[in-house]
């Protein structure tokens, strides 16, 4: 009965979206009352729910970082939280921001399985991109270096004690796991800043959109956790939900609804 009322509730919170043409601070507020409630993991079962089903392969029983694509041995649906100790939980919105807390500590849509050097260069740096000058070391599939590697945007970067970029190919999944986090827990919003720039988190939306892998480990999180990413729903209701923090401002969002598939001139000059 509970899963049918939370199916029921999801439905309607889309249904009711698409006819709204609320946008910046009250389209958020709208979003986090349909969007934040959930089941409460615990940070144990979250590991577990990540590392053995969300994103495992049970044909390799592996999972793979998230900033560098390297396969991490791991058995489908391990009982094991060190089920590899090089495998980490990274927390894309930094524990240290919201003190480890929960429920913000085990939501499992801004958790991500990573190689531990990798986790551990990124630290609770801000996200960001990284002129090739200023880049300290390059994490990638097969290697971590400190030379510019042949294929620079398949690796993920780091600027010590400044910021840290994550590879192109997770670019949009890692904007819209920040931009869920502040939705799904306003009480934070102010601490954005020391995540993201705005106007970064919109671009890299907008240039890297949910893939189809994407689009699968979201589904299993809805399956354990219960409730959607709105951003993964939709990724353009995020430059409508943020616009009135950015650069761009609100001014194509008045009076057209959330239903709109178009792009507006706001995202066009975003994919520019």
């Amino acid at each position: 009965m509970l899963a049918v009322s939370l199916l029921l509730g999801l439905a309607l919170a889309k249904e009711s979206l698409v006819n709204s043409t609320a946008y910046g601070a009250s389209f958020r507020s709208f979003l986090t009352k349909n969007y934040a409630e959930h089941t409460h993991l615990g940070y144990k079962r979250a590991r577990l729910e990540m590392y053995g089903f969300i994103y495992n392969n049970p044909l390799t029983n592996a999972v793979t970082c998230v900033y560098t694509g390297r396969e991490l041995d791991c058995p489908y649906m391990t009982e094991e939280t060190n089920c590899n100790e090089d495998l980490n939980c990274e927390h894309v919105v930094p524990q240290s921001l919201f003190d480890s807390l929960e429920p913000m500590k085990s939501d499992l849509h801004h958790l991500y399985p990573a190689l531990a050097a990798a986790n551990s260069a990124r630290s609770n740096y801000p996200f960001d991109n990284i002129p090739t000058e200023n880049v300290s070391a390059w994490y990638g599939k097969n290697n971590i270096t400190e030379e510019p590697p042949r294929f620079p945007n398949r690796y993920s970067k780091v600027e010590k004690g400044v910021c840290f970029e994550p590879r192109d190919a997770v670019k949009g999944k890692i904007a819209r796991a920040v931009a869920y986090f502040f939705v799904a827990y306003p009480d934070y919003f102010d601490r954005l800043g020391d995540v993201m720039d705005v106007d970064t988190l919109l671009h890299w939306n907008v240039l890297h959109p949910p893939t189809a892998e994407e689009l699968d480990e979201h589904d299993r999180i809805v399956t354990v956790q219960g409730n959607k990413n709105p951003f993964v729903v939709d990724h353009l209701w995020m430059v409508r939900a943020y616009c009135d923090v950015s650069s761009w401002g609100c001014q194509d969002f008045e009076g057209v609804s959330a239903e709109s598939s178009e792009y507006t001139d706001v995202e066009q000059a975003l994919c520019g």
